[in-house]
């Protein structure tokens, strides 16, 4: 089984308080699941734009990137003759494209299948739209995602 880690915050800084947020490291639905159950636990405490930006950021990265968009993105990258282990060596217009692969699969993921997990939570179509997604590790693998509060 896979580790999970519990964060509480007590407005002065991490230690025992108020929980903040839970990640379970194992597979996507796991994390959707965690995800899930986690902010049905924490609807209404104050923490809410934490808790949206959190639970946004986990299911770009990890059910959206992970399970959706990564392999055409590898795809892409070969096709293009670059490693997917470290594209450093990507031009500006191939990073744009590989970008452009990770929002796109997003963007439908949020007006298909994560549209109703979205209403639920009572996150919006325009904060959905505002996550940024990087690779600041040129490694297909992993990519940095951030939801403006």
């Amino acid at each position: 089984m896979a580790p999970t880690r519990i964060w509480w915050n007590t407005g002065a800084g991490l230690a025992p308080g108020r929980l903040v947020g839970l990640v379970g490291f194992n597979t996507n639905f796991n994390t959707l699941g965690v995800c899930a159950a986690w902010l049905r636990l924490s609807v209404g405490t104050p923490e809410a734009p934490l808790q949206r930006r959190f639970l946004l950021e986990r299911l770009a990265d990890d059910v959206v990137y992970q399970s959706i968009a990564r392999a055409p993105l590898m795809r892409f990258l070969r096709g293009q003759q670059l490693d997917a282990m470290d594209f450093g060596a990507a031009n500006e217009y191939q990073l744009a494209q590989a970008l452009e692969i990770v929002r796109a699969a997003w963007q439908q993921w949020c007006t298909t299948d994560g549209e109703i997990v979205l209403k639920s939570t009572g996150i919006t179509p325009e904060q959905a739209a505002a996550i940024n997604f990087s690779f600041p590790w040129s490694r297909a693998f992993e990519c940095e995602v951030e939801a403006p509060l």
